[in-house]
């Protein structure tokens, strides 16, 4: 009965080992695209700001 308990613990070792190294990949991920997305949204306001500012030069030069 023991030998039955150990080797359930130790298939259960095994499987919480490897959820770990999966979350752990999966949190690597995460943080890359967190990167990323911090990256595209300081550039996404960049051209926000330029979209606006052009807007009102247009707005500018149609009045005149």
């Amino acid at each position: 009965m023991n030998q039955v308990l150990d080797r359930n613990l130790d298939d259960m070792c095994s499987s919480l080992s490897r959820l770990k190294g999966l979350a752990q990949d999966l949190g690597g991920e995460i943080d890359t695209q967190n990167d990323l997305l911090g990256r595209l949204n300081a550039k996404t306001d960049k051209a926000d700001f330029n979209i606006m500012r052009q807007n009102k030069e247009m707005g500018r030069i149609l009045k005149k």
